[in-house]
């Protein structure tokens, strides 16, 4: 469970740097959009 959970951080950080870079306004794909996750504890 840890892993996916590190797999998916940094899936949400190379969305987040190529969001800045080609997506910056004119983007129209629906999971940039996507309400946050909330935090087990």
């Amino acid at each position: 469970m840890k892993a996916f959970r590190v797999l998916v951080s940094v899936f949400a950080v190379a969305d987040a740097l190529r969001r800045e870079k080609y997506c910056r306004g004119t983007c129209g794909h629906s999971w940039h959009n996507l309400p946050p996750v909330a935090e087990e504890s």
